[in-house]
């Protein structure tokens, strides 16, 4: 199963649900790969932060861009791999960056994890 840029709209705590019910569906020996927003990001368009994590993840409310009015989570690379291992699932390439720069480089980069485990 291939979870990519979809477990980081909402909240930590809908994420996290959203994520608890794809690795579920996943079968004894199965893989599943993920990709999401990194908490490195320089969040681009008007936004409030409304949530914190203790590992450095976050949440924003966005107020103006073409997600205006969604609620997007930028995971800590420890948070998300410690939900996913908590399941019952080994990694096989391990979460890594992966950066893009924006055009132009002023604006910052999107950064987001990318992983793949198996699940025993």
């Amino acid at each position: 199963m291939a979870a990519l840029q979809v477990v980081q709209h909402g909240d930590r705590q809908q994420v996290r649900t959203l994520l608890a019910q794809y690795l579920e569906r996943v079968e004894d020996g199965g893989v599943f790969a993920i990709r999401v927003n990194g908490s490195g990001t320089d969040v681009r368009h008007n936004h409030d932060v409304v949530e914190h994590g203790e590992s450095g993840s976050f949440a924003v409310r966005y107020t103006a861009g073409p997600k205006e009015g969604l609620t997007v989570f930028f995971w800590a690379a420890i948070e998300l791999d410690q939900a996913i291992r908590a399941a019952g699932f080994a990694p096989i390439l391990w979460l890594r960056p992966q950066s893009t720069w924006r055009d132009p480089a002023e604006l910052g980069q999107w950064l987001q994890w990318e992983g793949i485990y198996y699940k025993a």
